[in-house]
């Protein structure tokens, strides 16, 4: 296979001379390399930039004009190759448009994968050759960037190692163990040490009767694993030179006429669908993928119902030809309602499968040793199904130590020395075909009700064969009528438990009463958990029990496949139809008081970390009272407010589910602190609707426990989200009902804060006389209100010192703004918001000087109080500042801050601001490129808020790009890069 383009060394391209390195300079070739690790994905000039240079590198002063030279170089060069590949620019990003099969990484991946496809050991080898031939050096030699570092390392794991081990595992398949030794000693020793090779090398070693040698190197490669505390990988070694070691089956003899060969194996699934992937898994490690068995045990795990009795009944059927001396299978009924078989019944049934006349063996013992004999000269498979714990089979292997054996279990058996493969659900396709081979023709034009119907059956076999059967009894109904139906899933879970019939739930009952007491109620309990996922600390709160007590339940209900961890360690979840059966166990075995207290410590743990989370994230404010939580909650703890709004971002699913239950419990007073709580931190994270959502039920909750300041409050929340995304009317009617609210409970602050947010409204509006009417209202209320109102009067001054500057009432604004100053000398961030104010006005009077002064003392308190968000608005104020002051340089690092708070604080509109601030600076320094890459991402944030200002962006964007094309090479220095030292005092 011919490559036009190699990665796997330095970037080289294919001319009519063959493959160049010197078609052009090294950052060249380094910026076409970084492009063909992803042929046709748009790579920004930012993570070039990343690919390219290290951290410590000095970057080039004009970063948007120097790619675009790399771009024109790399255009020549792909020029003389006849239009194998283009190179695309759109907007400050680049991509390569190129076949996969051009690179050399791509065309060695895929002779891997054609090599593994193959059964023929000599053709599979020339193949490895091929793909290891392409591999000329150090993969991106070009790039020393830590995203190509990463990439080398996932190529040598993904690719590299893997050719070397399929090609060491398909000469030993040919016997040619001499090439295996030469092969490994070529290997540089960080490879050779890997433990697939190192397995290699010990078969052939073992296939080469060099004994001596074979054992030396073993201890060598334990002992350094050891050392480097890879205990599993020691561990794995060791089982692994126990079985070379152990002595060499009997070759198998001629049968002797009359001996029965068994062919006991339940009838093969009819239409079997799916699990390509897993039977190549169980042919690779059985050998009969070579048609070449060899000894061993295979373990398939999974959950009631997903089918891996049928899968492996089905793989026993496929290679039942390449046993000779038979097939065994029996059911050991580990999870049934029947007794689980013991082990001496299952020897007894395979002596007699197999015409052993054992009369005279009286005992147990005489009787496996006599299977042992009988099956040491016959290539044998033995399927052992429905285990259930490793007792019940481990007497067993000594007998079938010289036979392939498969174990289906609904429990993780460890200490089998067996391969074990998970058995999950079926992916949607494949449930699809399962249904549609069920039901013939009916599903042909009904494409929409088959799809509703496996979705409601999740993926499980079981469930599908069940609903196929119920479709099957009612030849002439719509299968729309069989979707609805089923739409309560505890009508799923019942389906075909009538008439001798198995049901979803008789088959969960049995891996349900198979746990031990603690285990059960772990089950139970976690079903009353009403969210999409749960991590350990909310488990270990609704369990009312230590972490580690938590643990170890969790644990065990993974090990037993009645939960999932499809993802972190930290995380668990229930496939759904588990879930439903899981939360029916609760309502039916957990007396209702135990019920009710572990869904209050869950609540609890959730509201408590909520308010742990806002503590950190907003330290500058006092936040909402929380009563103490009830015993058994121990809530998480935050080590910045990056933790804490990541903590909010990821259990939003579960947040929302925790208030719903809440409130269906009637906790109204914990929704709407709860609601409260998330509110903020929600919006920083970018979640409005969900915030929407949860201050509407806090309404609703405020209502029914007829608390007005809770109801009035949310309201008025509601009213400044709206009022953020310009929604004015919207605004408006939340702040009437907090107005309205606020009359009722006649409490001064109540009424102040509700006509201050009406004021903001009006002025947002454009109803300026009329919200500074409504403002000097506010400033009437408060008067000589006392400590309580202070807040609110400053807050007032300081909107109307605003309204005043932004009518060019200079004067009148200096005056609100220091009437606001003096009131907030116990507010350290309304004291950096206020002199933020200041420095923005006298810039606008021209006193450069003076406003510098101001805008640098709001930004040195707003470092001491935490708020980022309105720090990054000081950064914005003090970047304009800097720019008048023609120090662009300056303004240039102040707008960066900005963006970097704004992207700390999840504030995503303050970060479009800043962009485009950054981006103007930009543009002042004509580096339109670059100006144009913020203005587009601040388009696509505020396009994304439905923010009104994404139209003035996209007007600025088409006049950027007509009146500023891309503009030629230049020399000299970028004024927005340079002297990047000078940071701002």
């Amino acid at each position: 296979m011919t490559c036009q383009f190699t990665i796997l060394g330095q970037t080289r391209i294919r001319s009519a001379a063959g493959l160049r390195r010197d078609w052009a300079a090294p950052k060249t070739r380094a910026m076409l390399g970084a492009l063909l690790t992803r042929p046709g994905e748009w790579f920004t000039t930012t993570s070039l930039v990343d690919w390219m240079w290290t951290t410590d590198d000095r970057l080039p002063k004009n970063v948007a004009q120097t790619f675009y030279n790399y771009a024109k170089r790399i255009r020549d060069g792909l020029r003389a190759m006849s239009g194998v590949a283009e190179l695309e620019q759109r907007r400050g990003a680049y991509r390569i448009v190129v076949p996969h099969s051009a690179i050399d990484y791509f065309a060695a991946a895929e002779l891997l994968d054609r090599a593994r496809a193959l059964r023929d050991p000599a053709a599979a080898v020339v193949l490895l050759r091929e793909a290891i031939d392409h591999w000329l050096d150090e993969p991106l030699a070009d790039l020393p960037g830590e995203p190509a570092e990463a990439w080398r390392r996932n190529a040598r794991d993904n690719l590299w190692l893997p050719l070397q081990n399929a090609l060491c595992e398909n000469l030993h398949a040919l016997g040619d163990h001499r090439a295996v030794l030469a092969h490994t000693d070529g290997l540089p020793p960080a490879d050779s040490a890997h433990l697939p090779l190192v397995m290699r090398r010990l078969e052939a070693l073992h296939g080469l009767h060099l004994r001596t040698e074979m054992t030396a190197y073993y201890f060598a490669m334990r002992r350094r694993l050891q050392d480097e505390f890879e205990d599993a990988a020691a561990a794995t070694l060791k089982t692994f030179f126990e079985g070379l070691s152990a002595p060499a089956p009997a070759e198998p003899r001629r049968l002797r006429g009359g001996t029965i060969v068994p062919r006991r194996l339940p009838h093969d699934v009819e239409d079997f669908v799916g699990r390509e992937a897993l039977l190549a898994k169980i042919d690779a490690v059985t050998g009969c993928g070579r048609r070449a068995p060899r000894p061993g045990v295979v373990l398939l795990d999974g959950a009631a119902g997903v089918g891996k009795t049928a899968l492996a009944v089905h793989w026993a059927h496929r290679v039942a030809d390449q046993f000779p001396g038979g097939v065994l299978h029996r059911d050991l009924k580990g999870f049934s309602a029947d007794a689980a078989l013991e082990p001496a019944t299952v020897v007894d049934g395979f002596l007699e499968a197999l015409g052993a006349d054992v009369d005279h063996l009286t005992t147990a013992e005489r009787r496996s040793r006599r299977l042992e004999s009988l099956l040491a000269d016959r290539r044998v498979l033995v399927v052992l199904d429905n285990v259930r714990e490793r007792a019940q089979v481990e007497p067993l292997l000594p007998v079938l130590r010289d036979c392939t054996v498969v174990i289906t279990s609904r429990n993780r058996l460890s200490g089998l020395g067996s391969r074990a493969f998970a058995v999950s659900s079926m992916d949607a396709a494949d449930a699809v075909r399962m249904l549609d081979a069920r039901i013939g023709d009916r599903g042909a034009h009904q494409r929409r009700a088959v799809e509703d119907l496996v979705a409601l059956c999740r993926g499980l076999p079981l469930a599908i064969d069940i609903v196929a059967h119920r479709i099957a009894a009612s030849p002439g109904a719509p299968l729309a009528e069989f979707v609805d139906q089923l739409r309560d899933e505890r009508r799923l879970l019942d389906l075909g438990g009538h008439g001798g019939d198995i049901s979803l739930k008789t088959v969960f009952s049995w891996s349900y009463r198979a746990l031990r007491h603690d285990d059960r109620r772990t089950f139970r309990l976690l079903g009353l958990h009403p969210g999409p996922d749960i991590g350990v600390d909310a488990a270990t709160a609704i369990l009312g029990v230590r972490r580690a007590a938590a643990l170890d339940c969790l644990d065990l209900l993974v090990a037993t496949h009645l939960v999932e961890q499809p993802g972190s360690l930290r995380r668990y979840r229930f496939h759904d139809l588990l879930r439903d059966y899981a939360e029916e166990c609760a309502h039916a075995d957990v007396p209702a008081d135990e019920r009710a207290a572990a869904e209050q410590r869950l609540v609890d743990f959730f509201l408590h970390t909520a308010k742990e989370a806002d503590s950190t994230a907003f330290p500058y404010r006092p936040g909402i009272e929380v009563p103490p939580p009830v015993d058994g909650v121990l809530p998480l703890r935050f080590r910045g407010d990056a933790e804490a709004l990541a903590w909010v971002a990821g259990e939003r699913g579960n947040l929302m589910s925790v208030l719903d239950l809440a409130a269906r419990r009637g906790m109204h007073t914990k929704v709407t602190r709860l609601a409260h709580l998330l509110g903020d931190m929600l919006r920083r994270c970018g979640f409005y609707d969900e915030a929407r959502s949860a201050l509407t039920l806090a309404i609703g909750a405020a209502q029914l426990e007829g608390d007005l300041d809770a109801e009035g409050a949310a309201y008025n929340d509601l009213g400044l989200m709206a009022l953020k995304e310009s929604s004015y009317l919207e605004a408006r009617k939340y702040f009437h009902h907090g107005h309205l609210i606020a009359r009722r409970t006649g409490g001064r602050l109540a009424m102040a804060s509700s006509v201050h947010n009406l004021a903001q409204a009006d002025v947002a509006e454009g109803l300026v006389e009329r919200g500074i009417q409504r403002y000097e209202e506010v400033l009437a209320m408060v008067r000589g209100g006392g400590s309580s109102l202070v807040e609110i009067e400053a807050a007032t001054w300081h909107r109307l010192g605003v309204v005043a500057m932004a009518e060019n009432r200079r004067l009148d604004s200096a005056v609100c703004f220091r009437k606001a100053l003096a009131l907030r000398a116990n507010n350290v961030s309304g004291q950096a918001d206020t002199l933020c104010g200041l420095g923005e006005l006298f810039r606008r009077r021209g006193d450069l000087p003076t406003a510098d002064r101001y805008a640098r003392a709001s930004v040195d308190l707003h470092r001491r109080s935490g708020d980022r968000a309105t720090a990054a608005h000081a950064y914005v104020v003090l970047a304009s500042i800097r720019r008048d002051m023609r120090d662009v340089v300056a303004a240039t690092q102040c707008a960066r801050q900005a963006v970097q708070l704004t992207e700390r604080a999840g504030n995503s509109l303050g970060r479009a601001e800043a962009l485009l601030l950054l981006a103007d600076l930009r543009e002042d320094a004509g580096a339109y490129a670059a100006a144009e890459e913020g203005w587009e991402q601040a388009l696509k944030i505020f396009t994304d808020a439905g923010d009104p200002r994404a139209t003035e962006v996209a007007t600025r964007l088409d006049g950027l790009t007509r009146d500023h094309p891309i503009p030629t090479a230049r020399t000299g220095c970028d004024p927005a890069d340079c002297g990047r030292e000078n940071q701002p005092t």
